[in-house]
């Protein structure tokens, strides 16, 4: 594919289209959000266009996970010390004054964003474009990556002291790869049959990551349903939009919630940082932690959304793959998506906050600086190894299941003919594409024969022998 045929002649219009549709649906969604939170806003300087920005800032975060908060306060000669005041009711400060600022931080990926951006890219590409292989899926990435762009640029705001900034650099990025990826994925390219019909790996290997992708999202979905459930029962702090925002982050809760249903921890780490004193406190969540919290059924429920979604994974596995090979490459992919989903599904926060001119005896000034972090976070090793063992035991036990549920064993009879017809048009088209016709078998060498012995031999005389009477 080369750059002149992505970006020279052609038509526009069509890929264009298919490109801005999900950056109008994320504008169109912060939109009604920012009408939405109307009544919940006192502040009347906060309008509805502050509102849609405040939301499109947070929603472009399922793109690009970068979003900062610095607030710049006007000096009133209050001293650091006696405006703040440590967890234990002591007072934490050093008689600072000056204009102090914060600085802000805050990664967390709202996977909900993520998919609508996915999705929509998906469905505008097979309605606008259907046809046009790489070079139309080049277009729509780069068409939405400047869509987003746009939204990124037009999302920062100011708020009294707040200035509120996207990161335009991460959403770029985030959104050309997402384009890239979907629209590969949506219009293949007009040999790709040919080409997969000669590579049987090929096949293979896509099979296992769509299948692995597949399984993936059907367990977190699950899950996050699952915990959506309880938090929303059991939350009493969980109301209003509170619902809304548990409902955006539905894919991280299930991601969390799966972890810990397969036995890896939660992990939440609190930080500071600041002069001569450092603390830093862990604290992690694991299936012993829910009992405590609500009860033995809670332990229980976990552990049975865990079982359900491996077997659940394990039958998909063996109705998807042609071998038992495919189906345990198919685990170890699971356990890799699984993983990356689990390091960007956390949240993270980082907030550094700077004090103006220390007043001291002497006369000299200094300055203050604290740092603040926070995360929470299922463990990457943990969810590596427990994704493996759970996924490995699920492909194991997935033809025994299916086979106990009346499915049969082996792969489904769809997959056998797709094969059937891709190994028929590689023979067909073998010469088209590089190969080569199978030789006819040649005919085996037939063995020697040993000379035979020579008889005796003939002498002739010169006679001439006569007829014999009873010779016809």
């Amino acid at each position: 594919m080369q750059i002149n045929g992505v970006f020279g002649a052609g038509p526009w219009s069509r890929p264009a289209a298919a490109g801005a549709a999900p950056a109008g649906a994320l504008l169109t969604l912060a939109a009604v959000i920012g009408a939405a939170t109307g009544p919940a806003v006192h502040e009347p300087t906060v309008g509805w266009w502050d509102r849609t920005r405040i939301s499109l800032a947070a929603l472009l975060q399922g793109i690009g996970p970068s979003l900062t908060a610095k607030t710049s306060l006007r000096e009133t000669g209050v001293g650091y010390g006696e405006a703040f005041s440590s967890s234990d009711g002591t007072i934490a400060g050093s008689g600072l004054t000056g204009a102090p600022s914060a600085h802000a931080s805050y990664t967390v990926v709202p996977l909900t964003v993520t998919l609508l951006w996915i999705a929509v890219l998906w469905l505008a590409l097979r309605y606008f474009v259907r046809a046009g292989g790489h070079q139309a899926a080049v277009r729509a990435a780069v068409v939405s990556a400047v869509a987003a762009l746009a939204l990124a640029l037009a999302a920062p705001l100011t708020i009294d002291s707040t200035r509120l900034t996207p990161s335009p650099v991460a959403v770029v990025c985030g959104a050309l790869l997402l384009g890239l990826v979907t629209g590969l994925a949506a219009l293949p390219a007009p040999g790709r049959a040919a080409w997969l019909a000669a590579r049987p790996a090929a096949r293979a290997a896509l099979r296992v990551v769509t299948t692995a992708a597949l399984g993936l999202v059907l367990a977190v979905l699950l899950c996050g349903a699952i915990a959506f459930a309880v938090a929303v029962a059991y939350g009493d702090d969980i109301t209003g939009w509170g619902v809304l925002a548990a409902a955006v982050l539905l894919p991280n809760l299930g991601t969390a919630g799966l972890a810990v249903g397969w036995g890896g921890p939660l992990k939440v780490t609190f930080s500071l940082y600041g002069g001569e004193d450092s603390r830093t406190a862990d604290h992690t969540v694991g299936l012993s932690d829910l009992t405590h919290v609500w009860g033995g059924w809670a332990c229980v429920l976990a552990v049975a959304a865990g079982v359900v979604c491996a077997v659940g994974y394990g039958v998909l596995v063996s109705w998807r793959t042609a071998t038992r090979g495919e189906g345990f490459l198919a685990a170890g992919v699971f356990a890799v998506l699984f993983t990356a989903l689990v390091a960007v599904g956390g949240a993270s926060t980082d907030t550094t906050s700077v004090f103006g001119a220390a007043r001291s005896a002497s006369g000299g000034s200094d300055a203050s600086a604290w740092t603040n972090r926070q995360s929470v976070g299922g463990g990457v090793a943990f969810a590596l190894l427990f994704g493996l063992l759970w996924s490995v035991a699920a492909v194991a036990a997935g033809p025994y299941v299916r086979r106990a549920l009346g499915g049969g064993t082996g792969p489904r009879p769809a997959l056998l003919r797709e094969e059937a017809a891709y190994a028929a048009a590689a023979y067909a088209a073998a010469p088209a594409y590089g190969g080569a016709v199978p030789p006819r078998p040649a005919v085996p060498p037939q063995p020697s024969v040993p000379p035979q012995p020579a008889g005796p031999p003939v002498l002739d005389l010169g006679l001439i022998t006569p007829e014999r009477p009873d010779k016809p």
